[in-house]
């Protein structure tokens, strides 16, 4: 599994999905596999079927959180809000009933953004908010010794280079 889980990372999907298949078949009662898998199909962009691996992986470990954070966090991005809100309400009664830590993995966050909704004042404040205006102005180019605004005093930023340059011209 650990080499489709690489793949995928990398963008190589089908092959990923394959290898992560093939790793399934040969440990049917692994939820760990399940897991990956699920991580697999999510890098891929299948959400529904990354939800799908999620909710066997909770099937077969229920004390497995993170993949039932996985789960509420794939069915919100394939679109079912209605049953991710409710994997992601059992998993937190779940963890809370079990005297488990939160997910070390960050899903109970993400899951938890993803379906948390925007106060309905800010999302009208973001509507209603002009779009800022840039103007570009061409300057024409000022020589080394114009930069200074007074040339008796000297800036640490002013190069020496620069410096020489001003002091050869003619004033």
């Amino acid at each position: 599994m650990g080499l489709a889980a690489v793949e995928s990372r990398l963008g190589i999907h089908e092959d990923a999905i394959r290898l992560g298949r093939r790793a399934l078949a040969l440990a049917p009662g692994s939820d760990l596999m399940d897991l990956q898998l699920g991580f697999v199909f999510s890098n891929a962009g299948d959400h529904a079927a990354a939800a799908e691996r999620f909710a066997e992986a909770a099937r077969k470990n229920p004390r497995r959180l993170d993949a039932r954070y996985h789960l509420a966090l794939e069915l919100a991005r394939a679109g079912q809000e209605a049953q991710a809100r409710a994997a992601l309400s059992e998993a937190e009664t779940l963890s809370r009933s079990l005297g488990l830590p939160p997910s070390a993995s960050g899903a109970r966050e993400l899951a938890r953004a993803t379906l948390a909704p925007a106060p309905p004042d800010e999302r009208l404040r973001e509507e209603a908010q002009p779009q800022p205006v840039v103007i570009h102005v061409q300057a024409p180019p000022m020589s080394a010794c114009a930069k200074r605004p007074n040339r008796n005093v000297r800036s640490s930023t002013f190069r020496r280079d620069e410096e020489s340059a001003c002091a050869k011209r003619p004033r």
